[in-house]
């Protein structure tokens, strides 16, 4: 019988029913066993990782082509802004 954590229970128990299933997964498919616990009959899930829990070392993902950049757009010409114009300062006003 296959072991998982049952998160209702919050231990090791034995799973019922135990098939191995395929998820999807980042750079390929990933493995699980699924089952029920055999105490509360919640639904559980052991991840096997990429290699499918056979005791063989885990296969790395496969790495993805590198994408060829983009062509480059037409350099756009810049847009000429008026200059601002400064802002008055109040006058200061005089001591006596």
């Amino acid at each position: 019988m296959e072991k998982g954590y049952c998160v209702k229970c919050k231990a090791k128990r034995g799973m019922e029913g135990a098939k191995q299933v395929e998820m999807k997964g980042r750079g390929g498919k990933r493995y699980a066993m699924k089952g029920t616990c055999e105490k509360c009959g919640t639904g559980m899930y052991k991840i096997l990782g990429m290699a499918g829990g056979t005791g063989a070392a885990k296969k790395a993902a496969p790495k993805k082509a590198a994408k060829k950049p983009a062509p480059k757009k037409a350099a756009k010409k810049p847009v000429k802004k008026a200059p601002k114009k400064a802002a008055k300062k109040p006058a200061k006003k005089k001591r006596k």
